[in-house]
């Protein structure tokens, strides 16, 4: 967890964790949470700490040990870093890689911990966007050409539940940060405030700034004849269909990257027998009517074959 003294420094720029924020980089960033972040701007929800933020904080040592371990590489800590031109671009790098004789100069180490799904999810697809531009974050500050990433899945330890990167500098993608960087904190000492995501999007429904920043849009959204009842009887279920959808999303998410481990262990075999089940992956061919398609060459013909149906749809907008 934060402390205070860590919280006003983060205030006076922009850290690599900040970055996903910057390009409203999916699932989290949002360029006008982090302005009123570093606007002190006081929040309508405070961010609740839990276990697993803080397991990653103390577990930072073991993630540290076990790239050493796997890599065989030096490493220390590595202080505070701020870029030699921009002041607001400041750099909290975990640690600092030296002495590898395949690499050009110096490496930064960012170390991570993350959950089954997110572990596995990182195995088979890579680094998210978030943890790329972080690193090119720090990067770009330090002047460093190259830096890893080492994430550990706690649950199943070393060395199963260890996974590293190697990223080289990527000027390209740096010298778009720097841009929206500069024009970000531009915006945070001299106005204005950055534009609204759309309120029906999923990062607004637990945002710490949502009602200040929302709330009127939300009901903007919300298409009506007239004053809009307030009836606080179906809180209870709203709150639980809410509930059922964020299960529903996590299950999703379960089962896709389940799928995708067991397919890793099948391999190339089409049909596998164990205990109790047979699993089968062999191919299959389908074909799809192309209604897009279809549209586009035959604008008059596609409008022919379109039947009209009614529906009510529910939506739940935070407030």
């Amino acid at each position: 967890m934060l402390t205070e003294k860590q919280i006003q420094e983060r205030r006076l720029g922009i850290g690599g964790s900040d970055t996903h924020h910057l390009l409203n980089e999916r699932p989290y960033g949002c360029q006008r949470s982090l302005w009123y972040d570093k606007r002190s701007v006081k929040p309508d929800y405070p961010l609740i700490t839990t276990g697993i933020m803080e397991r990653g904080n103390d577990l930072e040592l073991f993630v540290a040990k076990f790239y050493r371990k796997t890599t065989g590489r030096m490493i220390r800590r590595h202080q505070t870093r701020v870029h030699k031109k921009y002041s607001w671009a400041r750099a909290n790098v975990d640690r600092q890689i030296i002495g590898v004789k395949d690499k050009d100069g110096p490496g930064i180490l960012e170390c991570k911990t993350s959950g089954r799904e997110m572990f596995y999810k990182i195995k088979s697809e890579g680094l998210p966007i978030g943890y790329v531009l972080q690193l090119q974050w720090y990067l770009w500050i330090t002047g460093y050409a190259w830096g890893s990433y080492a994430i550990l899945w706690p649950d199943s330890w070393y060395p199963d539940g260890f996974l590293y990167f190697d990223y080289d500098r990527d000027d390209e993608l740096i010298a778009l940060l720097e841009e929206a960087g500069s024009r970000f904190w531009r915006a945070v000492e001299n106005g204005p405030t950055p534009g609204r995501l759309d309120p029906g999007d999923k990062r607004c429904s637990k945002c710490s700034f949502r009602t200040q920043c929302q709330g009127l849009a939300l009901l903007q959204s919300v298409e009506s004849n007239g004053e809009i009842e307030v009836d606080n009887t179906i809180k209870d279920i709203v709150e639980l269909v809410v509930e059922a959808k964020e299960l529903q999303d996590e299950a999703a998410l379960l089962l896709k990257n389940r799928k995708s481990e067991l397919m890793d262990l099948v391999g190339s075999r089409q049909a596998v027998d164990c205990d109790g089940y047979r699993v089968h992956a062999k191919p299959i061919v389908s074909r799809r009517f192309q209604s897009k398609l279809f549209k586009s060459d035959n604008p008059e013909d596609y409008k022919l074959y379109l039947a009209e149906s009614v529906s009510r749809p529910l939506k739940i907008y935070p407030k």
